[in-house]
């Protein structure tokens, strides 16, 4: 999920809600990645050009699904 303003941290709680089995969410903003994590979100990060290649990392190269 990119960004994580309000609407983002709504969708984060719902993905959550509705079973997604892996939540993460790509914002600059620190406060709003430790908010996300509060609320839910199983990882966070900074965006960037390492954002994807994290991202597959931590999924075992799938990438973002939905």
């Amino acid at each position: 999920m990119l960004g994580l303003g309000v609407t983002g941290q709504l969708h984060a709680q719902l993905a959550k809600a509705r079973g997604a089995s892996q939540v993460i969410g790509i914002t600059r903003s620190a406060d709003k990645r430790q908010l996300a994590e509060k609320l839910g979100a199983d990882m966070t990060m900074p965006g960037g050009e390492d954002a994807i290649r994290k991202v597959r990392e931590v999924t075992a190269g799938r990438g973002a699904t939905s």
